[in-house]
């Protein structure tokens, strides 16, 4: 059940009546750097620093730590949000919400994520313009709450011992365990979250159980999240910008010669213009729930078990309504002679390349309509046993499972208004046009049934390990040695019907919705449009479908839908590691020095395969070895200082779906086919920092890390764009009409290396030293920079060099807390760069990316007793934009969305 506004008040006075509520985890401990347990009492945000510079203190490489109170307790809806005001972390969002992680300039699939111990693959989907369906090897965050999790830990170098695949870095998630509190423990939390743009009360609720028994000998734990979500995101997009194809006999003689001549020109002063004009508003509602069950076990001295398992399920219901005018990135539209070449120009205005303003009759207006019915569901589980045989010898034994199935249901209606005026107009608001259209914009009269699209899609990914390490010690010399075996699958499926006209008995294409077969799904958008996003006079509403009725209505519930192009297709991922390595504790000239030194060798087994229906079946099989040492040392200069230097070589293995031996995808949105490429060699990389770090006080540190790292042979996309009909490839697989569309075809391949270097600068400090009430105050800040530069292959047939994508130079974060035993709060504030999506960037355009983004938390709180707590929360209070373009030169709008601040309001307890 969704709650509206009006059930605020009445639920706040049962939540602080019921005194029901807590905070997941007022004392948690977790493993410290060499994987024993250390007891962590955690009862503030102040106290979670000091022991999270502890950790990064005594650490033998570098690290970072977010502890249970940063997570539980500060207003972030995942572990995402949590990470980006780490230093050298940003994140992409979906919807207003952290989705992705990047580390040091490099992307998400460059970041290794672990879950208790175990390599994770969670899959999710977010909207074309942010890259749709995740067939990577990156994590979605999403999927899980925060308050799962009490440990956080990114380490930013690696070691012999430490498994390969991170060249950016490792974040490792924790969920708690029952010796962390090592008595009965019961926890609860509860909050409401209003959202800005949706303006629904949403419910988010958290438990945690915990216990041991048999003198402390066993201990058994059981948690569980659960929250449901709102978002109304609202904006603009134009589907990339194109060049050409205008019939120059079709433009007014009122259009400037000079502008005229330049419509069709091919030369640098060729003219843009948006592919789609297009009003967006999606509506998305989640519901989220994760389940933790821990159980540990000393029977002996000599003996330490734990079991793992983890659950979780993601549902997300999205209505997409797109309203565009869909002429210009046609060139007939479905033999209606209403494509480019035959659009009637009266009017146009230009700003460099761009055209900016227009008039134009013979237009084809539609309304686009999709739901989308995902479903993500993980499944974990992991088995450690610590053996002590001897004083000196430890052996360590790990096995683990995981799944993760994404199922996909979209079901689009579309609406059209043919032959009609239309006029747009950019030039007081370069990312939101102001539109007009000579068609009545909610009038079923003006409208007609256009055609309906079916797709399925599932992607499944399974991971198994087995592993085996061994610890000699000698003294002040612990020597190791270990063997791991890891396997991934990855299937994938899509099914689709993208043009359906023949429904209910007779061809629907053409008849207007007043007909009594047509007029019951007829309604207009849900939410006023428009509201934010700097543009005067946008329409507040139009015409779509009722996506709750229309599969009933058109019986689209029984219509068959064929396998897709490059589909089914999977990869199948076998790896061997070894390793040997050497840890130290001793001195250098007088100065206490401790290390590591080792070497891992590894081979990679894939084994590929397509059974597209449409061609023959294709299997490819590729195996390869890889030798990386490492090394990590650190000096300690003086009780509070610590210099590190560490150096490694590691490799990430191209993404899995980038692997199948055919098409991996066709998306006849964007117009662009994507190939796989079995024989593409894994990104290898030569790493080195050096840090020097000054702790003072219990929550004070000024650090420098300057990083660098080359990286052997960058992937690339080998780009080709012609007209679809030209590429070969089966007709059936795009709408009706597209075969003298310009597709884009990509297929990845090993391109030239690229440095990456830059600097970490981290300043944070508690000033306890101030006279009341200033003492309660501090503040934490850092700063990165990185640059990298690489060649890319451009659709001219050319090469060009380009920031990597997903690197933003400059980012920072800076928070500002107050806390006392009572009450306290925090602001954050989160600012990132602009980056790169992709390069080239499609139609021409040299590249497609991401304007700089700036986010600003709160978080206050109100201690009622020593176990109950009142928070109020506030999250993305500057309603910041997703702000995507394409080309370096002339910025053109590709999408542009607000999705709206979020408020929660509640309470926890703990007893």
């Amino acid at each position: 059940m969704r709650y509206n506004t009006k059930k605020i008040t009445k639920f706040l006075g049962g939540l602080l009546a019921s005194c029901a509520f807590a905070v997941m985890g007022s004392a948690y401990a977790a493993d410290d750097a060499g994987g024993d347990l250390d007891e962590i009492v955690v009862t503030g945000y102040k106290q979670s620093i000091a022991r999270a510079l502890d950790l990064k203190r005594d650490a033998i490489g570098s690290r970072e730590s977010i502890l249970a109170d940063d997570v539980a307790a500060f207003p972030d809806l995942n572990v995402a949000e949590a990470l980006q005001r780490v230093p050298g972390i940003t994140i992409t969002r979906d919807g207003g919400e952290g989705r992705q992680v990047s580390m040091r300039g490099l992307g998400p699939d460059f970041t290794l994520v672990k879950i208790n111990g175990m390599e994770a693959l969670g899959t999710t989907q977010s909207i074309d313009a942010r890259g749709g369906t995740n067939r990577s090897r990156s994590f979605d965050f999403n999927l899980f709450a925060a308050e799962l999790f009490n440990r956080v830990d990114v380490l930013k170098s690696s070691s012999a011992q430490d498994e390969e695949g991170g060249i950016a870095g490792t974040v490792d998630l924790r969920t708690p365990k029952p010796f962390d509190y090592n008595k009965f423990t019961f926890s609860t939390a509860a909050k409401m979250a209003y959202g800005e743009n949706s303006g629904e009360v949403d419910p988010r609720a958290a438990l945690l159980i915990s216990d041991t028994f048999g003198d402390g000998k066993y201990g058994a734990l059981f948690s569980a999240a659960f929250s449901r979500r709102s978002v109304v995101e609202q904006g603009y997009s134009t589907v990339r910008w194109a060049s050409g194809g205008w019939n120059l006999n079709n433009v007014s003689s009122s259009v400037d010669p000079a502008i005229k001549a330049r419509l069709n020109s091919t030369a640098a002063n060729a003219l843009y213009y948006p592919r789609y004009f297009r009003y967006d508003e999606y509506v998305q509602d989640q519901k989220r729930l994760g389940l933790t069950a821990a159980f540990q076990a000393r029977p002996a001295d000599w003996i330490d078990m734990d079991l793992d398992l983890l659950y979780g399920k993601l549902k997300t219901d999205r209505e997409e309504y797109n309203f565009d005018a869909f002429s210009f990135a046609t060139s007939n539209t479905n033999g209606a002679g209403t494509g480019l070449p035959q659009t009637i120009v009266d009017s146009l205005a230009v700003d460099g390349n761009n055209i900016v303003a227009g008039s134009f009759r013979n237009v084809d207006i539609r309304s686009d309509n999709q739901l989308y019915q995902d479903t993500t569901d993980f499944y974990a589980a992991s088995l450690k046993t610590h053996l002590r045989p001897t004083d000196d010898l430890k052996v360590d034994l790990f096995g683990g499972y995981q799944e993760a199935d994404f199922h996909d249901r979209q079901t689009g209606t579309y609406f059209w208004s043919p032959n009609t005026s239309f006029s747009f107009d950019l030039r007081d608001n370069d990312r939101v046009a102001k539109q007009t259209y000579g068609v009545g914009l909610t009038n079923p009269a003006d409208w007609q049934f256009y055609q309906a699209r079916l797709r399925r899609q599932m992607v499944g990914n399974t991971f198994g390990t087995g592993q085996v390490d061994a610890t000699y010690s000698l003294g002040d010399v612990d020597l190791k040695s270990g063997l791991d075996w890891r396997r991934f699958n990855y299937d994938s499926t899509s099914n689709s019907y993208d043009s359906i006209t023949n429904l209910l008995g007779r061809n629907l294409r053409g008849v207007s919705l007043t007909d009594s077969a047509l007029s019951g799904i007829v309604t207009t958008v849900p939410y006023n449009f428009g509201t934010g996003l700097g543009t005067s006079g946008l329409p507040s509403r139009w015409i779509v479908a009722d996506l709750n009725k229309v599969s009933s209505a058109l019986g689209l519930d029984t219509v068959a839908v064929p396998v897709g192009t490059g589909f089914p297709q999977g990869v199948q991922e076998t790896t061997k590691a070894g390793y040997v390595q050497a840890d130290w504790r001793s001195q250098l000239f007088g100065l206490p020095f401790t290390g590591n030194v080792g070497v891992r060798v590894v081979r990679t087994d894939t084994d590929s395969y397509d059974r597209d229906p449409s061609f023959p079946a294709v299997s490819f099989h590729r195996d390869y070895t890889d030798v990386l040492p490492a090394m990590n040392l650190v000096l300690e200069t003086s009780a509070d200082t610590r210099v590190r230097l560490d150096a490694n070589r590691n490799v990430t293995r191209p993404s899995l779906s980038s692997l199948v031996p055919a098409i991996s995808s066709v998306n006849t949105s964007g117009k662009t086919v994507t190939f796989g490429n079995p024989n593409l060699d894994p990104y290898r990389a030569t790493s080195v920092d050096l840090s020097a770090e000054w702790y003072f006080g219990k929550q004070g540190i000024v650090a420098a890390q300057p990083f660098y790292k080359k990286i052997d042979s960058f992937i690339v996309d080998g780009v080709t764009t012609m007209k679809y009909s030209q590429s070969g490839l089966p007709a059936s697989l795009v709408p009706a009409g597209d075969g003298d569309v310009s597709y884009t075809f990509y297929q990845p391949v090993n391109g030239q290396g690229a440095n990456v270097y830059g600097v970490e600068l981290m300043y944070q400090q508690g000033l306890d030293f101030l006279p009341a009430p200033f003492n309660n105050l501090g503040y934490l800040l850092n700063y990165t920079y990185a640059h990298s530069r690489a060649e890319y292959k451009l659709a001219s047939g050319g090469t060009g060099m380009y920031d990597l994508t997903g690197l933003s130079r400059n980012s920072a974060n800076a928070t500002l807390y107050y806390e006392t035993e009572k009450y306290g709060g925090r602001v954050s504030v989160n600012y990132r760069d602009g980056y790169l999506a992709s390069v080239p960037g499609g139609n021409g355009n040299d590249v497609a990316g991401y304007h700089g983004s700036l986010n600003l938390d709160v978080s206050f709180f109100y201690n009622v007793t020593d176990k109950l707590k009142v928070t109020l929360e506030g999250v993305n209070l500057t309603n910041q934009a997703e702000n995507e373009y394409v080309d370096s030169k002339g910025d053109r709008v590709y999408s542009y969305t607000r999705s709206g601040a979020q408020y929660l309001l509640g309470a926890r307890y703990s007893y």
